[in-house]
């Protein structure tokens, strides 16, 4: 791949379909990244409907205003089918880019990651990616396929009432379920959440490890791939 796919500070997006098979149109080589769903924008038939949706401009300002009919989006003004391409990729992997600083500000603001922010989101993005084509890297599929659950899942171990802060609340909630029983205290499908040290289940070394975080401003909240309940 080349310029400016082949940059050390830009994040090369391929594009897979809905079945994560790699589209035909979409590039690869030794500096791919990692691919995101896309729709299919076939040209060659005068036939521009993908088989994505993606959110669309209200009425008559989108591509699918209210009187285009069924041919896109099934005539739902508020979603197009007509985006595709890896221009159509490229904006998820920046949105997973965007809701992973909005849960971890810290990685531009405290000194330990504000020289590396960028190389960190990368590492987030990628490592939570699911790996596609051959097992780890490979120049069609990159790191795999990027999942914006798992990625935010690596970096919002120990935040368990999904707040948006590591807070004595969240030690509260770990001591209910931990202590007494509670499973309602973390919701199942976030359970993996509750693993703030990151050893695969959750236990009161978790409520240390949270603890320390919280009161003493010890530890960082870590990024981990371990995914319990994926």
């Amino acid at each position: 791949m080349a310029f400016p796919a082949n940059m050390s500070e830009v994040i090369a997006v391929g594009a897979s379909d809905k079945y994560d098979v790699a589209w035909d149109y979409s590039n690869y080589g030794d500096s791919l990244d990692v691919v995101a769903p896309s729709g299919d924008l076939r040209y060659g038939t005068y036939d521009f409907r993908g088989d994505v949706w993606t959110i669309d401009q209200m009425w008559f300002e989108g591509w699918n205003p209210n009187y285009s009919g069924w041919d896109d989006a099934e005539g739902n003004a508020n979603y197009t089918g007509k985006f595709g391409g890896t221009s159509a990729a490229c904006p998820q992997v920046a949105g997973i880019a965007a809701m992973i600083l909005s849960r971890r500000p810290d990685f531009y603001t405290d000194a330990k990651y504000r020289d590396t922010c960028s190389q960190v989101v990368r590492n987030v993005i990628e490592g939570s990616a699911e790996d596609l084509g051959a097992p780890g890297w490979d120049e069609l599929y990159g790191h795999g396929r990027v999942n914006a659950y798992r990625a935010l899942l690596s970096v919002i171990r120990g935040d368990v009432n999904n707040d948006g802060m590591f807070t004595p609340l969240d030690v509260q909630q770990m001591v209910g379920f931990i202590y007494h029983s509670h499973p309602s205290c973390i919701p199942k499908p976030e359970l993996c959440v509750g693993d703030c040290n990151c050893d695969g289940g959750v236990t009161p070394m978790d409520v240390q490890y949270l603890v320390k975080v919280v009161y003493y401003g010890q530890n960082a909240i870590q990024i981990c791939y371990d995914y319990m309940e994926d």
